[in-house]
């Protein structure tokens, strides 16, 4: 049986598959912040001051915070959009709630994610694995905006033996600001997709459509995603 993982159709009626799975984070290889300032690429010497003055900020941030003694160690890895991959030796005290401490560790880093935001993180578990030998704790959990799911920008939160967040990997995305009301129906976009896949054999529909926030470039989109499976050696 082959599963299309399709659709996030958009709800500006623009149809998009997505061919690849719709969990795909990767977090271990981020690199940490170098400045280059010996480039001769224009570009690089732009980008390498873009970082240096995020730096600054991030300096500034982390000697403003309230509870200086848990964050006076923090390391940022920043990704490609130069926004942050990974907040690293942490020592975040416990409240014995894994997701309570990590929404309270994102808020307190809203600033270096572009955003000023005051507001709680809507975060929830998704699942968690702990450690037999040591009882260190690595729960992964989604991000949500007006309570629909934003795709593809889960948060991973560890603690030690002890619960206290030392390490905080993910694309935390506070800024979104869009309307949830769709233009088109859950019926409307189950019909674009059923049309284009209807004549391949033991067509059906596993999965139905559910609004979601679906990044894409540099915008938030919000659009629809269900699974339609069939059967095709071929592909």
């Amino acid at each position: 049986m082959y599963k299309k993982n399709l659709s996030l159709a958009l709800v500006a009626s623009i149809f998009v598959q997505i061919l690849s799975p719709m969990i795909s984070v990767s977090f271990a290889d981020s690199p940490k912040t170098s400045i280059n300032t010996k480039t001769s690429s224009s570009s690089s010497v732009r980008v390498s001051k873009q970082m240096s003055d995020r730096l600054k900020k991030q300096q500034q941030r982390l000697s403003s915070l309230g509870n200086p003694s848990e964050y006076t160690r923090a390391e940022i890895a920043w990704d490609k959009t130069q926004n942050p991959s990974a907040i690293r030796n942490l020592r975040k005290k416990s409240s014995k709630n894994i997701v309570a401490d990590t929404q309270a560790v994102l808020k307190d880093f809203s600033s270096l994610y572009g955003s000023g935001t005051t507001k709680t993180p809507d975060v929830r578990l998704k699942n968690q694995l702990v450690s037999k030998e040591t009882n260190e704790k690595h729960a992964r959990m989604k991000q949500y905006y007006n309570g629909l799911e934003i795709v593809n920008k889960d948060i991973i939160a560890h603690t030690d033996e002890n619960g206290e967040i030392y390490q905080i990997d993910g694309q935390y995305a506070p800024g979104i600001n869009i309307s949830t009301v769709a233009k088109i129906t859950a019926d409307q976009e189950l019909s674009i997709g059923q049309k284009e896949f209807s004549l391949k054999k033991e067509f059906k529909v596993s999965e139905k459509p559910t609004l979601v926030i679906y990044p894409y470039a540099s915008e938030n989109l919000l659009a629809w995603r269900y699974v339609i499976e069939y059967n095709d050696p071929k592909e």
